[in-house]
C-alpha cells in the first residue's frame, strides 16, 4: 500500500484528517508545528502521516524517488478564517500564506505530472470530504461526517 501523507498547513484540519485516516483503516502519526516543537528533525516517514510543517522540506520530499507513489492530502482553509485561527499561536517565520501554499503545491503536482496523487479538502466547507478521502485512497466509507477534531477551538 502507498504512504498517505497529510501536508496541510497548521489549522487546516490536519489533526482531523489523521482522525479520519484511522477510521478508514490507516494508522498514521501526526506531528505539529505549533505543538510539537521539541522535534526539530523532519520525519523520514516508514508508514502514513500528517506533518503540518511539510511546507519546509516538501520540495526535497516530492523529488525523491521514495515518494514516487505516495498520496498527498493537502488540507485547506478559508483565508479569513485560517488567519483568525493560526494568529493566536506562535507563528514560524517561514510559514506561508494558505492560499499561496495551495497554490504553489497545486502548480509542482502538476508540473510534476502527479497531480493524481494530490487531493485537496476544505474539511470546514465541504460536507463530502470524508468520502472523498475514502475514494482517493481506496477504502470505503461507512461514515457521513468528517471528524473535527477540536471544532470549537478550530472555528475560532
Amino acid at each position: 500500500m502507498n504512504k498517505i501523507l497529510g501536508i496541510g498547513l497548521p489549522r487546516t484540519g490536519t489533526t482531523s484528517l489523521g482522525q479520519a485516516l484511522i477510521l478508514l483503516g490507516i494508522p498514521n502519526q501526526h506531528h505539529c508545528i505549533l505543538y510539537d516543537k521539541k522535534q526539530k528533525k523532519h520525519p523520514t516517514p516508514t508508514h502514513s502521516y500528517v506533518d503540518n510543517s511539510f511546507y519546509q522540506y516538501y520540495r526535497t520530499t516530492l523529488y525523491n524517488t521514495r515518494f514516487t507513489n505516495n498520496l498527498f492530502i493537502l488540507t485547506t482553509r478559508n483565508k479569513t478564517d485560517w488567519e483568525n485561527s493560526i494568529l493566536r499561536f506562535d507563528i514560524p517565520n517561514d510559514m506561508p500564506n494558505v492560499d499561496n501554499y495551495e497554490r504553489h503545491i497545486k502548480s509542482l503536482f502538476k508540473h510534476m505530472d502527479k497531480e493524481s496523487h494530490l487531493l485537496t479538502i476544505n474539511i470546514f466547507e465541504d460536507d463530502n470530504c470524508f468520502k472523498k478521502v475514502a475514494a482517493f485512497i481506496g477504502t470505503d466509507c461507512d461514515q457521513d461526517h468528517f471528524p473535527h477534531v477540536n471544532k470549537e477551538k478550530l472555528s475560532l
